[in-house]
């Protein structure tokens, strides 16, 4: 692929079927995915899951299927594959994840209860569920949240949701404290900007919530937002007076 051969990169991913025929099939999908044959790639992935019904496989095709801007039909596949494996932690965490980002939070809420039974010390699935909790007002959000930060106190997604469930809640300083822990090491994830901004204004500094808030919607900024652009532009121009 260096190369940029793309008959001598299937070749080889054939070659590596013959060992380990799941690794070729992945392999095969890369190189045509990488070559402008997306299309192709699903439709060789669909038939190795159907062959093989193993996750990876479920998850590979997943991805490219998100890659290819068919997120409605990525959802359908994962929601399959759960029926006959509703045990797959790491599909439990995938679907979900889509699910949130697509704020369809009582869905995404079915499958993290079910991920967290599996794996109740997972960071990232806590982390998660301690999200969906708290949008769906119900119990133990916090302190889930919490339980992951200790986890992985590193990871700034999971400082963000504890700081962002904090502000909310009432304790500004706290959560604030984390806000600028996971903006640091964060620096181009939008939402995160958002987050921090909202709660120095909520602490009483504006200005501050501005100098974050204008090079992160300044055309042509690095930083990219996933769900809160329209409130971080609503913010700001409320922060300006607008």
């Amino acid at each position: 692929m260096r190369r940029k051969d793309a008959d001598a990169a299937l070749s080889a991913a054939d070659k590596a079927a013959e060992v380990v025929p799941i690794l070729g099939l992945q392999l095969r999908a890369e190189v045509l995915r990488n070559t402008n044959r997306i299309d192709r790639a699903i439709e060789e992935m669909r038939a190795g899951m159907a062959k093989y019904g193993v996750s990876v496989l479920a998850q590979q095709t997943f991805r490219l299927l998100i890659e290819g801007k068919q997120k409605e039909e990525a959802k359908e596949l994962l929601t399959s594959w759960l029926v006959d494996h509703p045990d797959d932690p790491e599909v439990l965490q995938l679907l979900s994840s889509a699910q949130i980002r697509d704020e369809q939070y009582e869905a995404a809420a079915v499958y993290l209860e079910r991920a967290y039974s599996l794996l109740p010390n997972n960071p990232l699935t806590l982390n998660n569920l301690a999200w969906i909790r708290y949008e769906l007002k119900r119990p133990g959000a916090v302190a889930v949240a919490r339980r992951a930060y200790r986890l992985a106190p590193n990871n700034p997604a999971i400082a963000d949701t504890l700081g962002w469930i904090l502000v909310r809640e009432g304790d500004v300083e706290e959560g604030l404290k984390l806000l600028y822990t996971a903006n640091e090491a964060a620096p181009n994830i939008g939402d995160i900007t958002y987050h921090l901004a909202f709660a120095l204004e909520k602490s009483g500094k504006p200005q501050e919530a501005i100098a974050v808030l204008e090079p992160a919607l300044k055309d042509g900024s690095e930083i990219a937002f996933d769900q809160d652009g329209d409130n971080a532009k609503a913010l700001l121009s409320k922060l300006k007076g607008g």
